[in-house]
């Protein structure tokens, strides 16, 4: 009845373009959407005694609190992280990798995975920094590889996580709940196994 209505009022006609305008406006959100994919690969490589003995190369997925961090800092006015932090993943307990998964929720039982944290970084207990360039073509990358240089009792490393905004997004291990956890990402191969000195070089690359 209230359509009958409004279309006495404005004219059948101007309420077919109305609503063919509304429709067009709609289908270039979802396009939009739709088209906001982001293809981010990583690479990592492992050497030992100073020698390479393997790459593992991969392809990250963006949690959902990523997402809404990526859509608030766009079109919310939100503050974006700066610099964005990569940890790595621990291959104990075996891990379950979920676009649900969140920052507060590392090391604890939401999450289904702890990170790895024995391990330094330019001689400090600190989560890598990720060093990104400025975008170019659609990508965006760190020019200088990440160096994670493991620490006495080495370990088994299943991936890398992608972290930052918190006051304590550097330190690994960390979890408060200003943080924001970007994305994770498994191994290529599976997870490696680490040996004291072992050195992890990490590059990571934003597609958009």
């Amino acid at each position: 009845m209230i359509k009958k209505l409004i279309q006495l009022i404005l004219g059948q006609k101007v309420c077919y373009q109305i609503n063919r305008a509304v429709r067009h406006v709609a289908r270039g959100i979802f396009g939009i959407i739709a088209n906001l994919m982001f293809d981010n690969r990583f690479k990592v490589e492992h050497y030992r005694s100073g020698k390479l003995i393997g790459v593992y190369e991969g392809k990250n997925d963006i949690t959902t609190e990523g997402k809404n961090f990526l859509l608030d800092v766009m079109f919310h006015g939100t503050t974006p992280a700066s610099p964005w932090y990569i940890g790595l993943i621990n291959n104990t307990p075996t891990p379950t990798l979920a676009a649900t998964d969140d920052y507060d929720n590392i090391d604890q039982a939401a999450n289904d995975w702890d990170e790895f944290t024995n391990y330094l970084v330019a001689a400090a207990a600190v989560r890598g920094t990720w060093v990104e360039g400025a975008a170019s073509g659609g990508s965006m990358t760190n020019a200088t590889p990440i160096t994670y240089t493991i620490a006495a009792g080495g370990g088994v490393v299943y991936g890398i996580a992608v972290v930052g905004l918190g006051a304590g997004a550097a330190t690994p291990g960390d979890h408060a709940a200003d943080g924001i956890l970007w994305a994770t990402a498994p191994f290529s191969g599976g997870a490696v196994t680490l040996a004291l000195a072992d050195e992890l070089k990490v590059t990571y690359t934003v597609n958009a």
